[in-house]
């Protein structure tokens, strides 16, 4: 009996302190629960996933653009969400995001639609998608790598790229850091 009791202490000390390191990495936006709906809302810090920069010869010289795609891992009210984020700097897009594609080490590919929302402030045009995930996506993309991200236009164009590694785990960060908080 003894014997059993020191195990679940150690078990129990051991999910406390990876509880508490997994928290230690993650940053969070937003952790509060809305005192007139008592609705919990958790938005961690954006994760890049790929950021590109260059330069273009404009009227006046060369002009610096960027492009950026990250992700905010999310919970509203019971429910998980992942957040994309599109950033164009100094670029002349007309173009809008309209669906979003990850695809997978496994080869599987996760389709993200819906109606993104936008801020355009001084040379900046940024869009955001919130998308509801279900458990078993969730927990696909906890344990799988991210190859390629492709986001589809409203003027039928795309922009496929490749996910490095180290921002693959951008994705399981911002998920971890969800799962961290344990409020399933």
């Amino acid at each position: 009996m003894k014997k059993l009791i020191l195990i679940l202490i150690i078990v129990i000390f051991n999910q406390g302190i990876s509880l508490c390191q997994s928290d230690k990495k993650c940053k969070y936006l937003k952790n509060s629960i809305d005192e007139f709906s008592k609705k919990r809302e958790v938005i961690t810090k954006m994760n890049e996933l790929y950021h590109k920069t260059d330069f273009e010869d404009g009227t006046l010289g060369p002009k610096k653009t960027t492009f950026t795609v990250g992700i905010y891992g999310c919970y509203f009210d019971g429910q998980n969400f992942l957040r994309f984020f599109v950033d164009y700097y100094n670029q002349d897009y007309d173009d809008t995001p309209i669906s979003l594609e990850i695809l997978l080490d496994d080869k599987t590919v996760l389709p993200f639609s819906g109606e993104w929302k936008y801020k355009i402030k001084e040379n900046n045009t940024f869009y955001w998608l919130d998308f509801e995930i279900s458990t078993v996506n969730w927990e696909k993309l906890k344990t799988q790598s991210v190859n390629k991200i492709q986001i589809s236009f409203n003027n039928y164009t795309q922009k496929t790229f490749e996910v490095k590694s180290k921002d693959s785990k951008a994705i399981q960060n911002a998920i971890d850091c969800i799962d961290a908080l344990n409020y399933k």
